[in-house]
């Protein structure tokens, strides 16, 4: 049986191929054979061979097939279709070199960290994909919502979503925007924050021992890094739902220069108040201007030269309500108005330049407004008794008596308020690579703030003239200047070993001086200087150890400071002298321990 299926497979294939083309395949410039050319019979492309190391190859063809075109092609050389007759004769087919080879292009660059990385009793980090269903849920899509499911992080109601870092006050954390300091980046007073995942490549949480790189922090850092545009294709990534649009759109300048992110998100709920307004839940009738939330944000990243870098960046975003609210009371008819809005104003520049293969800087220049516009009105008017008391002091007045009522004619009153805040900052920083395993950065860093309030009020008040009360209207109006600020900051760090080495540490220091004045008040204090030395160090005894990838312990310590909010209103009268107080700080220490594990599982234990 054995012999008859073989000298089946021996005849079949004779018969389907009676005749064998003989083909040599040479290099046409240096007449040497090619190896690995691909031969493939045009009429039929299921007919192919392959040349072997002498450049050989025999391509069976069926019997109908005396003639044709035979097509050679191997990469880097010029495509070839030689034809033939007869199967008698050996082709010759000669092949060129390709004027132009083309492939995927592989770049090398030398190695320049940002600092994102997350390391146990440092910072965590979300990524995009990290976040994409979390910060995709809830009335308002919100990185925040995200970046609250982490350990460390609390809140101080289901409403808010600033974080409070390591137990402190949410105002004592600093949150940044591609490394630019923000005044407040949050919506609705807290509600939401500016940072949408459509513009948010991912968002580092440093509350643990952080660089001595950054500072106005003493309990925690939260840095957003926007998403790096597309330098060769354009995108466009657009939503819609009930309470919310967006649209961002990537622009490509070219592979080597540079591209553009711009898009919009705009929260409305006028949809659900009016839904509440229907079926009659809740009163809702007072809500005029339902809220809303308006961000704008366009990012321009140029690479002039492979050495040289910029980023500029744009945003404003907007939020607010107007209500309109009546109510009447023992005939007593108010009429309330307000039109609350804030208005925020983002904008700088990031420079990167890699003066040599050892040598970085950077640098970045940025502005930050706040712009807060309240507008309120009031309206009384009706009919209100007298109460007992007003009786018994002006009863001898011709109408006071009890049970007796006066009139109030639509006595109108009004508030307006705009608060102005503005932050300016600037960095500089260098950074030197002493071999692999050696980093040292040095910089200097200014920020500054400041605030102004404009008031004016009309309305009505009891007022002795003469031994008489007499109810009048009042106008007044005020202009206030907040305090200067100016934090001058300058930072040394050290950084040693990498992801691979068993030992990883970090030992910096930074100096804190911040002064403060008032030119309307003649009022100017220096506070007393910080020396801010922070160091963490991790040791990795154990890597890939069956289902063990990694164990790492870290162990860490820093003094931090922040500037207290109390300074805005620190005024002359307060008696507050020269070189007498510190600002807010803080000494941490922590102490952590990761373990990773195959498929993705990953233990972590900090104590602080």
């Amino acid at each position: 049986m054995k012999k008859l299926v073989a000298l089946l497979m021996t005849i079949v294939p004779a018969f389907a191929f009676a005749a064998g083309l003989r083909i040599s395949v040479i290099d046409k410039d240096l007449d040497f054979p090619l190896e690995g050319a691909k031969l493939t019979l045009e009429a039929n492309p299921r007919i192919t061979g392959y040349a072997d190391e002498d450049g050989n190859a025999v391509l069976n063809l069926p019997d109908s097939v005396t003639s044709g075109t035979i097509r050679a092609s191997l990469p880097g050389y010029k495509e070839v279709s030689v034809k033939f007759s007869g199967t008698g004769k050996a082709l010759v087919i000669n092949m060129s070199l390709a004027d132009v080879i083309e492939g995927k292009e592989l770049v090398v660059n030398r190695a320049a960290p940002e600092k994102t990385e997350e390391k146990v009793g440092v910072a965590k980090v979300m990524t995009k994909e990290q976040m994409h269903t979390t910060a995709n849920i809830g009335l308002v899509e919100d990185c925040m919502a995200s970046i609250r499911t982490l350990p460390g992080v609390s809140y101080s109601g289901a409403w808010g979503t600033e974080p409070s870092i390591r137990g402190g006050d949410p105002r004592e954390a600093a949150c940044l925007l591609d490394g630019m300091y923000t005044v407040y980046p949050w919506h609705w007073g807290g509600g939401v924050s500016i940072f949408n995942p459509s513009m948010v490549d991912s968002i580092k949480l440093s509350n643990g021992v952080f660089s001595s790189r950054y500072g106005r922090a003493s309990a925690g850092l939260l840095e957003a890094s926007t998403i790096t545009p597309d330098y060769e294709n354009f995108h466009l990534n657009a939503g819609l739902s009930t309470t919310c649009a967006d649209a961002f759109a990537q622009v490509p300048f070219g592979k080597d220069l540079g591209g553009m992110l711009m898009g919009a998100h705009i929260s409305y709920l006028d949809p659900v108040v009016w839904g509440f307004k229907k079926a009659d839940i809740g009163d809702l009738d007072y809500i005029k201007r339902a809220p809303y939330i308006r961000d704008f944000f366009v990012k321009t990243d140029l690479n002039p030269s492979p050495e040289l870098s910029f980023s500029i960046i744009g945003f404003f975003g907007s939020d607010g309500l107007e209500i309109d609210q009546t109510e009447e009371e023992d005939g007593l008819k108010t009429r309330a108005i307000m039109d609350y809005d804030i208005y925020q104003a983002l904008g700088g520049i990031r420079v990167k330049y890699l003066a040599s293969d050892k040598l970085l800087f950077r640098g970045n220049l940025s502005y930050n407004g706040m712009f807060e516009d309240m507008d309120m009105n009031l309206t009384e008017s009706g009919s209100i008794k007298f109460n007992d008391d007003f009786v018994s002091k002006y009863g001898f007045l011709p109408g006071v008596a009890s049970g007796a009522s006066y009139d109030i004619p639509n006595l109108n009153s009004s508030m307006i308020e705009k608060i102005d805040n503005h932050l300016v900052s600037g960095r500089v920083e260098g950074e030197i690579e002493i071999d692999e395993k050696n980093h040292i950065c040095a910089g200097v860093e200014e920020t500054f703030s400041t605030s102004k309030t404009t008031e004016k009020q009309a309305g009505w008040t009891d007022l002795e003239i003469n031994g008489n009360w007499l109810f009048r209207r009042v106008n007044f109006s005020s202009e206030t200047k907040g305090n200067c600020i100016l934090d001058n900051a300058a930072f040394l760090t050290w950084e040693f070993g990498g992801e691979n080495d068993p030992v990883q540490a970090e030992v910096g220091v930074r100096g804190e001086f911040i002064t403060l004045w008032n030119s309307d008040d003649d009022f100017r204090v220096n506070f007393l200087p910080d020396l801010c030395p922070r160091a963490s160090v991790t040791y990795t005894p154990w890597r890939n150890l069956g289902s063990v990838e990694k164990v790492s312990f870290t162990a860490g310590s820093g003094l931090f400071v922040s500037i207290p909010r109390e300074a805005m209103i620190l005024s002359k009268d307060m008696g507050v002298k020269n070189f007498d107080m510190h600002p807010n700080r803080a000494i941490f220490s922590v102490l952590g321990t990761d373990v990773n594990l195959e498929g993705g599982w990953n233990f972590k234990l900090e104590s602080y």
